[in-house]
């Protein structure tokens, strides 16, 4: 699959349904084409995407235009003993991200979803579009099947004990599922440090002196980063009424990861989705494979189900689907996970004394003091891959909900 496409996939793979219109995105199109995606969650919250994409560019690093406003609004048909139909709105965005402007509807009220009753009511997403003036909506949606949970998320190695293979068991109940996940890790870096070196200032492109040394440390030995599924992963479980799936492989995470470096943390969830939303989301990914793009010299046929109100043949491009979500969160702590193996650098990890006269020129080799005695002066460098968390791609900020 080409990366360039991703960021395209994951605007359009965040939602399905269970009808569908037809439309073809014909490459001598030349309109921008509005994109709503998302899930409808009774009994919680609700993430509605809004942004449009251009069949003239493929040029991802160029920005994401939204709609300016927009009403995103959730309908319940309920029965009249119920108190009829009611409807849920909002008109100011949670977030705008790079993909698009994320507008989020709570559907809370226990009123509005019984876990007992999942089919009593009906489901339906309407955007209103301030740009144009027109409303968009989905077809009516309701369960068929009852829910389904994951029981556990665990671990194993496999492949000669060189991976660390996360795993999990989760009752399907039938139908058709989305697995994604988050991921966070604490690690450190190499060597933990005691002091900083301060850059000399430099004139007429020569160092003035050699610098100093400062009896701070660097403070960037101990890190977390964080990190999302973005491959599409389906399970489809359509033969089987009621069935416990065992043993299904999340991810792999190689022994020299810096996820084990100390703990890993991996947030699961399994989304029910509808079978039209399965066939739509394995078209994306035969399409995305094949071409890389949805505007290629070979255009192919994408099914949506969103339509415009007052233009019918206007083209609209995503999937709103009525899903349920389970989750559950499992860490695993430094004695839980197997030995970390240090990754083979292509760099010099043995530190090495350097004499002030050297210190600006190993410098800007790309080392730096992790000791320095102020008594004699001495001080032992390594290269800042070894002494600087942050160049993995980390934060040194401890996440709020972190053990």
């Amino acid at each position: 699959m080409k990366k360039a496409f991703y960021p395209l996939v994951i605007v359009l793979l965040a939602a399905a349904t269970s009808c569908v219109y037809p439309f073809e995105l014909e490459q001598e199109a030349t309109q921008e084409l509005l994109v709503i995606d998302g899930d409808i969650v009774p009994g919680s919250s609700s993430e509605i995407t809004l942004s449009y994409v251009s069949p003239l560019t493929n040029d991802l690093s160029a920005p994401v235009r939204r709609p300016l406003t927009a009403v995103v609004r959730l309908e319940v048909d309920r029965a009249k003993s119920e108190g009829g139909s009611q409807y849920y709105e909002v008109s100011e965005p949670t977030r705008r991200e790079q993909h698009g402007t994320v507008y989020t509807v709570r559907l809370t009220d226990p009123a509005l979803f019984s876990p007992s009753d999942p089919g009593a009511h009906r489901y339906r997403l309407a955007v209103e579009n301030g740009d144009n003036g027109h409303t968009y909506v989905s077809e009516w949606m309701q369960f068929d099947k009852a829910g389904m949970h994951i029981r556990d998320v665990y671990s194993r190695l496999t492949d000669g004990e060189s991976t660390l293979s996360i795993l999990m068991d989760f009752r399907a109940n039938g139908g058709y599922y989305r697995i994604s996940y988050k991921e966070d890790w604490h690690y450190t870096a190499m060597y933990p440090t005691n002091c900083t070196y301060i850059v000399p200032p430099v004139s007429y492109g020569r160092p003035v002196g050699n610098g100093q040394i400062s009896m701070v440390p660097l403070g960037r030995y101990e890190c977390w980063n964080h990190a999302e599924s973005y491959l599409l992963s389906l399970v489809e479980n359509e033969s089987h009424s009621e069935e416990e799936v065992n043993g299904y492989l999340i991810k792999k995470i190689r022994r020299s990861d810096t996820r084990l470096n100390q703990d890993y943390r991996i947030d699961v969830q399994v989304t029910s989705i509808s079978p039209d939303a399965y066939l739509y989301y394995q078209h994306l990914k035969e399409v995305t494979e094949f071409d890389g793009s949805l505007f290629s010299p070979n255009p192919s046929e994408m099914r949506g189900n969103i339509r415009c109100v007052e233009d019918p043949d206007e083209l609209v491009i995503g999937f709103v689907d009525l899903v349920r979500v389970a989750k559950q969160r499992r860490l695993f702590s430094r004695a839980e996970l197997p030995i970390y193996v240090e990754p083979k650098h292509y760099f010099d990890t043995q530190p090495v004394p350097v004499p002030p006269t050297q210190w600006y020129t190993y410098y800007k080799q790309g080392y730096l003091p992790y000791y320095y005695d102020p008594d004699t002066n001495s001080t032992l460098w390594a290269d800042k891959r070894c002494l600087d968390c942050t160049i993995s791609g980390g934060t040194t900020v401890r996440p709020e909900d972190w053990y």
